[in-house]
């Protein structure tokens, strides 16, 4: 088994079924396959070998942090 599968990726069903008609190995997935929204970013990330930072999210999520910082709960 991959440590990188439809595993982890999909839900225990989906992934069963998928890997019965396809393969456990995402390289192996057709593109109607794969998922969509931020797990479609990853798989396409994993199979690129690339590494996506979303700059805004992480800067936003730091300043909600500082918030919390600076002027407590």
């Amino acid at each position: 088994m991959p440590d990188y599968s439809v595993y982890g990726v999909f839900q225990k069903n989906s992934a069963e079924a998928i890997e019965r008609q396809h393969s456990v190995n995402l390289e192996k997935l057709s593109s109607h396959i794969q998922p969509g929204g931020v797990k479609g970013l990853d798989v396409e990330s994993y199979l690129n070998n690339e590494i996506n930072v979303d700059r805004n999210n992480i800067k936003s999520f730091l300043r909600q942090l500082y918030y919390l910082l600076c002027f407590g709960l």
